[in-house]
């Protein structure tokens, strides 16, 4: 018996491997062996300027008007009422399309259609609450966590691109509840960036004493990955990721005490105290210097890539976002609408070996968001007069005559790198990432004047 499974499995694999010759077969490079990264220091602070390095960029009163902003987009869920995304549609039609399950199986209809009916999008909306992240979570398009691949046998599909992943938010964040599944188990809410589905176990309700206390005024950003949050006893609260943003009680020498949601047995939220390490936190905002913005963006060099914020990882705009909020300066989420969130250059029209010129003429390092057709990464400035970029990446595009490969070399995290990454290599179109380049994008306080 176990040689005739022997037998008919090696039968079965043979033939996997003659069928497989008229597919596309993936191209890996799991080492991620690009020049770029021994050519290049993966340290950012190897680009700083030789001089001003602890120079702050912006005023003191204009980055505070900065701040402002930064808690009125923050605070949004609970003070505006207008659903700009929200609608009885909002994330069905990711159950249109074809699909393929975490087996790498297309998925049935009849499994698409019963999320569908678990949304219950027919009696959108059904509430409208406020609300507040509890423990990191993901914000989903429809009410599961089962993942919507596209064709895995497609380049540049399958796993990690979970389609029904919208984003992650991190403890803390303010919400405004719509709607709820018919199981009762997942809510749909707004934050200040995107809405989602999102476990009902990670959210607490909050009430008028709650909003007005959690608003101290004083605001403290994580600068530090996977920072566990104890009580003053010693308990564990919460553990949670640099850009999560958490109200300030207190102040001593060496640390802060800010306040941490919890959620009470009856679903509503509870204010507990925690004590927060000034290494670990920060007050917001911190001044803007060349060499602080440097020091944060080294925490997120080497860090694994994931996309909408997958395991408590991040996707190119997610960094952006985190990397940018301990300096109080508020960027919508997703690629696109970081792209063109503030002064920007619009260069997509540019032959791609003109566009490092012009990058090198009108970026400023560490102050611009090069846009790219679904990506973004932060300019450092040029290295052997090439323009080099910090971003995160899941691999580079692998291109070649032969129709039977295709893929990408994979490189899957935080990278430091030009914005020809891989050239070097035969299946590696030479003009790199630049035809995607669209847009120079300062970021916020910058107009492309400054110095």
């Amino acid at each position: 018996m176990i040689c005739n499974l022997k037998k008919g499995a090696v039968t079965l694999i043979s033939a996997l491997i003659c069928a497989s010759s008229a597919w596309a077969t993936p191209v890996v490079d799991f080492t991620g062996t690009i020049k770029d990264l021994s050519d290049l220091p993966q340290d950012v602070s190897a680009y700083l300027p030789k001089d001003g390095a602890d120079e702050p960029y912006l005023d003191p009163v204009v980055q505070k008007g900065l701040m402002e902003n930064f808690l009125v987009q923050h605070f949004s869920p609970w003070t505006a009422d207008e659903d700009v995304e929200l609608n009885n549609e909002w994330g069905l039609k990711s159950a249109k399309k074809d699909r393929w399950g975490e087996n790498l199986m297309p998925i049935p209809q009849s499994v698409k259609d019963k999320v569908v009916a678990d949304a219950s999008m027919g009696s959108y909306p059904s509430m409208d609450s406020r609300a507040i992240v509890v423990v990191n979570t993901s914000a989903r398009f429809l009410p599961t966590m089962r993942p919507f691949f596209a064709n895995p046998d497609e380049a540049g599909e399958g796993f990690p691109f979970d389609y029904l992943q919208n984003t992650a938010h991190w403890v803390g964040v303010p919400l405004r509840v719509r709607h709820g599944n018919a199981a009762g188990d997942w809510l749909l809410a707004r934050s200040g960036t995107i809405p989602g589905w999102i476990p009902a176990r990670d959210v607490a309700f909050v009430d008028d004493y709650f909003m007005s206390a959690y608003r101290t005024g004083r605001y403290a950003a994580l600068v530090k990955d996977d920072v566990v949050l104890r009580d003053e006893d010693g308990a564990f609260l919460a553990k949670t990721n640099i850009g999560a943003v958490l109200p300030i009680v207190q102040e001593g020498d060496d640390s802060f005490v800010v306040y941490v949601p919890i959620r009470s047995e009856g679903g509503m939220a509870r204010l507990k105290r925690a004590v927060l390490s000034k290494e670990d936190g920060v007050e917001m905002p911190k001044p803007l210097t060349p060499r602080a913005i440097a020091t944060l963006a080294n925490r997120f060099v080497g860090n694994p890539y994931g996309w909408g914020g997958m395991y408590d990882q991040r996707d190119c705009s997610s960094t952006m976002r985190d990397l940018l909020t301990p300096f109080g300066l508020w960027l919508p989420r997703d690629s696109g609408p970081q792209s063109k969130s503030n002064v920007f250059i619009d260069i997509e029209q540019e032959s791609w070996d003109k566009k490092p010129e012009l990058i090198a003429e009108k970026a400023l390092p560490l102050r611009t968001i090069i846009g790219m057709k679904g990506h973004v990464g932060l300019y450092l400035g040029l290295w052997e007069g090439k323009p080099v970029i910090l971003h995160n990446t899941w691999g580079v595009r692998i291109t070649t005559d032969n129709p039977d490969v295709s893929g990408r070399a994979i490189l899957g995290r935080t990278v430091i790198t030009t914005l020809q990454p891989g050239i070097e290599r035969e299946d590696v179109a030479k003009e790199g990432l630049l035809p995607k380049v669209r847009t120079i994008t300062f970021i916020p306080g910058f107009d492309g004047t400054e110095n």
